[in-house]
């Protein structure tokens, strides 16, 4: 601020602030401040209709077909078990080996999960079975 006495700078600007209320978020808060509120009920609610997910989901609600998921055969099923015995390592061993959780070693002896081939010759390699392709269960 320039000294009583002195001429105001050219470049200082001096023009009055004035502060306004920000708008209101909801219409609770609008309602509350006085505000007139028009309410309309979508058809979607809130979510997007336009998107990718919810386009995949109504076509497969809409097809007739049942679709079942790939699950690890029981010869591999086998195979891994009698290959982990022979090796005598538990789950848990053969998991840190592979450099997978313990829980996929579970998964895929007792079948519950989809084949990952990569994760199969992991095992192939360390168990010395034959767990892809022909012959599965053979020794290598």
């Amino acid at each position: 601020m320039p000294k009583r006495g002195q001429k105001d700078e050219p470049w200082q600007d001096w023009k009055p602030v004035v502060w306004k209320k920000h708008a209101p978020k909801t219409v609770k808060e609008a309602k509350a401040r006085g505000f007139k509120v028009e309410t309309r009920k979508r058809i979607g609610g809130s979510q997007n209709l336009n998107s990718k997910h919810l386009k995949k989901l109504s076509k497969i609600e809409q097809e007739d077909e049942t679709f079942v998921i790939e699950k690890v055969s029981r010869d591999v099923r086998k195979a891994i078990q009698k290959g982990r015995t022979n090796k005598s390592l538990t789950q848990k061993d053969l998991a840190k080996r592979c450099n997978v959780k313990p829980q996929l070693v579970n998964d895929y002896e007792a079948g519950r999960t989809k084949p990952n081939p990569t994760i199969l010759r992991k095992m192939k390699r360390i168990l010395g079975v034959k767990l892809l392709g022909k012959n599965i269960g053979d020794p290598m």
